[in-house]
């Protein structure tokens, strides 16, 4: 699969009717291949915060990655994650050419969170 477009979108465009429009007018020629990154950050860390985690951010390497130290606190960026990805999939549905790929991984139970602008930056360098 050759990817044609890489589009991220953060997690307040699932909000965005703009957003919507934009993305569906670049899925809309069928032959391309489409991958959508949808992020989550005002709802990731509005979520840690309900639950009383105070959100620490890498200021050493990226100021927009989060901090996450426990295993809770990754099942909620899970979580809130994949409700991004379940929106933009439901949104998209007709559009068998986009495929959204959550920054978020479970390799064997080990869950890692990816900040989804590191994740497409690691997808764009050669």
């Amino acid at each position: 699969m050759l990817v044609k477009k890489l589009i991220k979108a953060t997690g307040d465009a699932k909000d965005s009717t703009e957003a919507h429009v934009f993305v569906r007018a670049n899925a809309a020629c069928m032959s391309d291949i489409v991958a959508l990154i949808p992020g989550g950050g005002t709802q990731i860390s509005q979520a840690l915060e309900k639950v009383g985690y105070v959100v620490q951010f890498d200021h050493r390497y990226n100021p927009a990655r989060r901090i996450t130290k426990t295993l809770a606190e990754k099942q909620i960026v899970k979580y809130q994650l994949m409700a991004q990805v379940f929106f933009w999939r439901r949104l998209l549905v007709n559009f068998p050419n986009v495929h959204v790929i959550s920054p978020f991984q479970d390799f064997g139970g080990i869950l890692c969170n990816v900040n989804g602008d590191d994740f497409v930056k690691a997808l764009c360098t050669e």
